[in-house]
């Protein structure tokens, strides 16, 4: 039985399935801009691809680890949300990684956030010729030790027409290690 949410995107529809819980979210167009001055200061031409989708700019890094390690200033963002986007590591599990910022509505940066990757999904489907998509959003938040009852750990988004239904593990451990790769960034569960 699906559950139902009153948002201010309008009704949002879960459902669980093998595990996952699934999100019926649009998907969220995006075309090609040129980066507003501020931004373009941000980003000093390190920057492989920028597009503008609905109201905030998606800018697409060179690597991960630019996505990771991005330490924002807010004077230059105060007045546009940008999303910050990159491929995901040869190595690594996920097509892509991403953080984003939002200082026009209130906060530096979202740790967790589903209308990015409604952006995001149709972005990345579109480059990586996929799709199914599985992504993570690096935000420090998130790579933080938690002490919550559930945690949302990923997305992964498989298409269906217009829309991205996008799965979100729902992990009930509350205790987080880092992971034995070397990298630190990818919290596992602990049993």
């Amino acid at each position: 039985m699906p559950l139902r949410f009153g948002t201010h995107s309008g009704v949002l529809t879960a459902t669980r399935n093998e595990g996952w819980i699934g999100l019926d979210l649009p998907a969220r167009r995006h075309a090609a801009c040129e980066m507003p001055p501020e931004l373009e200061q941000l980003f000093s031409g390190r920057y492989v691809h920028v597009v503008y989708s609905v109201d905030r700019f998606i800018v697409e890094l060179s690597s991960a680890a630019a996505v990771r390690d991005f330490v924002p200033d807010s004077a230059l963002l105060k007045k546009y949300r940008c999303v910050i986007t990159a491929r995901g590591e040869d190595e690594g599990p996920y097509d892509f990684i991403s953080r984003y910022f939002a200082l026009p509505v209130g906060f530096l940066e979202d740790p967790v956030t589903g209308t990015a990757h409604c952006s995001l999904a149709p972005y990345w489907a579109e480059r990586l010729g996929k799709k199914a998509l599985f992504a993570y959003q690096a935000s420090p938040r998130s790579l933080s030790r938690r002490q919550s009852a559930v945690e949302w750990r990923g997305r992964h988004c498989h298409r269906r027409e217009d829309q991205y239904i996008i799965y979100l593990y729902c992990n009930r451990s509350q205790h987080y290690a880092q992971d034995n790769s070397g990298s630190g960034r990818h919290p596992r569960r602990i049993y």
